[in-house]
């Protein structure tokens, strides 16, 4: 009785042929001074992602490396206006955004300053300004408070417990890291972050840091030890080091690569190479670790599901490229490879793909693009160019001074004015709403509350905001809402179903599903036939359009389903009995999407999950389908609500269950990709250039730890978001306090921060 499968269409692009793209793009074409003669060949190289600068022409440095010059490298002749070429860019950005990126974007800074030769003074340096160095610094007491909370979490789950300890960037000294007494500590210590303190020392340093025998990996990046030649110190003193500073040591095996597929990690530090299975990693991330030769592990025995390399930045000078392509070929299931080109695999491209014939994406190129365009693809980074800086300058600040000579500037214009209506023009936006949470804790001074209507650039209501309020309000289409249209197709039950049905059939991540107003005698006949066939026959009715749990009931009486639809127009949907329980509860999960465009699909996910949990032991006897606290898990609004912080759940769960978290997160990632690819096949006119919405979506874990999805909510209750601080588990996994999850949420859907979200 399964519906018919449709295929998923991808929506119209903005840029959907030739003349749009000549439209769309003629202020950059002509300050570009392209000839027309070259427009349509630019469209195609653009439209095939064909990046061919690096084929014909190369940077040479000169002038002492303060300035550069364009050479020709192919030995070809280019007649005049023969040919056009392109590159690809590192950063694109609002004139307005920059400094503020720049500032606030994790690592931005460093690789602009790096590619622009503006840091080649600070490599005796730890800090950007005085300013930073003493935001970052701290005292014995609160670097003393730190190690004390994590040897209490470290005890708790046992002495024989491996510690993975960050003390990042917490003004440590050389006394200081005497007084911590790590060693006696944390016995088992597998791996230290010192990145960004005092250090400085090297006898202190090493004296300590070589008690900690069964470090496996050491971070002491932006140390002013590292110039006091510690390095050799180190690896002698520690036998068992296989990262040191991010880079792979001659002794990196199991564990570094189990640190490069996310198997080992803050929350499974591993100890014992024993608990490392090696055979689960997918993706394996050794770009820029420094490494010589591949150590003996790194084996298709070993990394038998191995399908994404990426070895960019690395030497691999002790073995031939021909070794290394041997190598390569016994992964059968290797499909994407990073590398450099020219580089330890050789100069050409088609050479690799021709030894590697599994291989479907060579630095992100088709292989069947290169093997018909017979490209070679030279794609090395080219050396930066060093222009000006004062030394009392940050990096934020010399970028900006910099990056005059190398950016370029990029405007859009059509009928529909494309990207050219600013969101932040240097002024704050004037947000109204009726949301009590946005009133209290949007406190980014970029943003400010109204209460009149027609002044408000962003109109944030928890009310639908229709034509006849819009009317009413004196609103216009170019205010910022918070709701897409036709965003009921996510949002209300039975449109959620259809959506995902139409898109991709009956995937196993959405459970059974029949409108009960349509599809009646569809889910009786499957109903009766799980009967006959003796199979579990339990359903849940959930009304098309109410949250909390209203009117929600689970059942396995087919009288009883058919009589509730006199309650109004439900869905049944076939009940998860056999759910993933935490300590014999049921739980689910809230996600909160931060959606910024429909068609192209724009998503981010918050780096923060919330669990809840039900308050009664989950059991399938028929007397509890009517104990809500039994069966449901929603607290907030009935019930006591026992709050539990997230990483807590994460790691009970883990040990309860010997499961790894992060392999979970990313299935219900790509779950809650596929529901919002969903909506943007199916109903494209959902896109309009002033719509930004969060939605809340619910998922629960069967007992294989598969995602399902629940249910999609619109302008979801944020009250919990709001009042609890945590960590985060993805992303940046630090601290988050709840009292800027709206300065997230606002930052991201319209100052482009990505700060504590994650793209999708």
């Amino acid at each position: 009785m399964s519906p018919a499968v449709a295929a998923a269409v991808p929506c119209e692009e903005r840029i959907s042929n030739f003349e749009d793209f000549a439209r769309v793009h003629q202020f950059l074409l002509s300050a570009a001074g392209i000839p027309l003669s070259l427009h349509r060949r630019l469209y195609r190289k653009l439209a095939d992602e064909v990046f061919d600068g690096g084929e014909k022409f190369s940077v040479e440095p000169c002038e002492e490396g303060r300035q550069r010059r364009l050479m020709l490298a192919s030995e070809t002749p280019l007649g005049k206006e023969a040919d056009v070429f392109l590159v690809d860019h590192a950063w694109s950005f609002r004139l307005a955004d920059a400094l503020k990126q720049l500032r606030e974007v994790p690592g931005l800074a460093e690789r602009m300053a790096a590619l622009m030769c503006v840091d080649l003074d600070r490599t005796t340096e730890a800090e950007e300004s005085d300013d930073q160095e003493s935001d970052k610094s701290g005292s014995l007491e609160h670097v003393l408070q730190v190690v004390e909370e994590e040897k209490t979490r470290i005890q708790e789950k046992g002495s024989d417990f491996a510690a993975w300890l960050e003390l990042e960037e917490l003004g440590i000294d050389d006394d200081m890291l005497v007084a911590l007494n790590l060693s006696a500590n944390f016995p088992n210590l597998v791996a230290l972050n010192l990145w960004g303190n005092k250090l400085q020392d090297p006898e202190k340093v090493l004296q300590e840091i070589g008690k900690c025998g069964k470090l496996k990996a050491l971070w002491l990046n932006e140390n002013p030890v590292l110039n006091q030649g510690v390095d050799k110190g180190v690896l002698d003193a520690l036998p068992e080091l296989e990262i040191y500073n991010s880079h792979f040591t001659s002794k990196a095996k199991e564990w570094a690569l189990g640190f490069c597929g996310d198997m080992v990690g803050a929350e499974n530090p591993c100890l014992s190479v024993e608990s490392i299975s090696l055979e689960n990693i997918v993706a394996l991330d050794l770009s820029d670790r420094s490494i010589h030769k591949l150590p003996e592990v790194f084996s298709s025995s070993k990394l038998s599901s191995l399908s994404n390399l990426n070895i960019r930045g690395n030497p691999l000078d002790q073995v031939s490229g021909d070794d290394l392509l041997k190598l390569f070929s016994g992964f059968t299931h290797l499909q994407e490879l990073e590398v450099d080109i020219p580089g330890p695999l050789g100069n050409s491209a088609i050479s690799i793909v021709e030894s590697l014939p599994n291989l479907a994406l060579l630095n992100g190129v088709s292989v069947s693009n290169i093997v018909e365009s017979g490209k070679h693809v030279v794609d090395s980074a080219l050396k930066p160019r060093v222009p000006e800086w004062s030394p009392e300058e940050s990096l934020a600040e010399r970028v900006i001074g910099a990056m005059w000579l190398y950016l370029m500037t990029y405007r859009l214009a059509d009928g529909e004015k494309l990207d050219e209506t600013p969101i932040c023009d240097g002024r704050a936006l004037r947000v109204l709403t009726d949301i009590s949470q946005v009133e209290d804790f949007l406190t980014r001074p970029e943003f400010v509350l109204t209460t009149d209507p027609q002044d408000a650039d962003i109109i944030w209501l928890g009310a639908q905001v229709d034509s006849e309020l819009k009317s009413s309000l004196g609103l216009t289409d170019q205010q910022y809402t918070n709701q897409f249209p036709y965003e009921a197709c996510l949002v209300m039950k039975h449109h959620l179903a259809d959506t995902i049905h139409k898109a991709w059939g009956s995937p196993e991540w959405l459970q059974p599903t029949y409108n009960l107003e349509t599809h009646l005698s569809q889910l009786i006949g499957d109903y009766c036939v799980r009967k006959r066939d003796g199979m579990d026959n339990l359903w849940i009715m959930k009304p098309w359009n109410m949250a909390r749990t209203i009117d929600t009931t689970v059942s396995g009486d087919l009288s009883a389903i058919i009589r509730l639809i006199e309650t109004g127009p439900k869905i049944c949907q076939k009940y998860i009995e056999h759910p993933a329980l935490f300590q014999g509860r049921k739980f689910d999960l809230r996600y909160i999407v931060l959606v910024r465009s429909i068609c192209p699909l724009d998503i981010f996910l918050t780096d923060v999950f919330w669990v809840r949990l039900a308050n009664n032991q989950y059991t399938l006897e028929k007397t509890s389908f009517f104990e809500y606290e039994t069966h449901f898990t929603v607290m907030n609004y009935t019930g006591k609500m026992n709050h539990m912080n997230t990483p807590e759940f994460v790691k009970e769960f883990e040990k309860e269950h010997q499961v790894k978290w992060l392999e979970i997160h990313e299935n219900i990632r790509k779950m809650i990709r596929r529901v919002f690819e969903s909506a943007s096949a199916v109903h494209p006119e959902m896109q309009n250039t002033f719509s930004r919405a969060i939605y809340g979506v619910d998922v629960m874990l069967d007992n294989k730890f598969k995602p399902k999805i629940l249910e999609v909510t619109y302008c979801p209750d944020c009250t919990r978001a709001c009042q609890y601080d945590t960590r985060a588990l993805v992303g940046s996994q630090g601290p988050i306090r709840g009292s800027d999850f709206f300065n997230t949420v606002f930052g991201c859907l319209f100052l482009d921060d990505l700060t504590n979200v994650s793209p999708l």
